[in-house]
């Protein structure tokens, strides 16, 4: 399954079957775990819920410094120039509402926690992050910014301003990335990676090279890897990043330090010290 886009898709069958052959099955789940204040399911051990807008939802096995990573990185999207207030709050209304909620897990979600959590997909944006690839260290790209950028995206600035960020033909980030694609600027070959989902991936590495990203870019989705290259290759792209209708994050690419520590809680309190 790809995870990259948001999980919307209820479980399959045989899904379901493999937990019961592994004796992993919902209540197994829901007992490794415990009830949370924002992450559902009952499989996860400790949540962030940053500016009230965002959770990130841990399991058991996932270290509270991966967690606290991020988290930060949810908090440095939303508020990117670092005044310890949201950029745009429009767009956290938006996910007040969608519910977005990150899936954090050291390696991917077992059968046991996808059955768990297979009725909430239905109402809330789910997305994937494995604590291996958040802030993994020795020059490793770090996947957190990436993953978290995908879940406000679609819980948050796709429901705000559809006709712009949406992920649906007519939609402004829809055309540009047929029109990068088209250029030969853009190309992406997950078979499993549908129209929508091509529309997630391209707005990742655009601001990947808009913000100066460059362990981002290594694959070469995109190939224009300098602000000044978007410019001038794709200039509707950085119009859309630099509209004066709402305010996206143009300051810098987030790195895991967010100083107002304040907009970002922990459930069970003890998760934070």
């Amino acid at each position: 399954m790809n995870m990259k886009k948001i999980v919307t898709v209820a479980i399959s069958v045989t899904v379901l079957a493999a937990c019961v052959a592994l004796g992993l099955g919902v209540m197994g789940a829901k007992q490794a775990g415990r009830d949370l204040p924002n992450c559902p399911g009952g499989v996860f051990a400790n949540e962030a819920m940053v500016f009230d807008a965002i959770a990130i939802c841990a399991t058991s096995d996932v270290s509270q410094e991966k967690l606290a990573h991020a988290a930060n990185v949810a908090a440095e999207w939303l508020d990117n120039d670092g005044d310890g207030e949201v950029d745009e709050p429009r767009i956290v209304t938006a996910m007040q509402t969608s519910r977005p909620f990150v899936i954090m897990t050291p390696s991917g979600p077992s059968a046991a926690v996808m059955a768990a959590l297979s009725p909430t997909f239905a109402s809330r944006v789910g997305q994937d992050l494995h604590a291996s690839e958040t802030n993994p260290g020795n020059g490793q790209r770090d996947a957190s910014q990436e993953e978290v950028l995908h879940a406000i995206q679609n819980g948050g600035w796709a429901i705000a301003f559809p006709d712009v960020w949406g992920d649906q033909p007519g939609a402004t980030l829809y055309q540009e990335w047929q029109a990068a694609e088209a250029a030969g600027h853009y190309a992406y070959d997950d078979p499993t990676c549908n129209a929508a989902c091509k529309v997630t991936e391209y707005t990742y590495v655009a601001a990947a090279s808009y913000l100066g990203s460059t362990k981002d870019l290594e694959s070469n989705e995109i190939r224009l890897h300098t602000r000044d290259a978007l410019r001038e290759g794709v200039p509707g792209t950085v119009a859309v990043f630099e509209s004066t209708d709402y305010r996206f994050a143009t300051d810098h690419w987030p790195t895991g330090q967010y100083r107002h520590q304040s907009n970002i809680v922990f459930a069970p309190q003890e998760a934070a010290q």
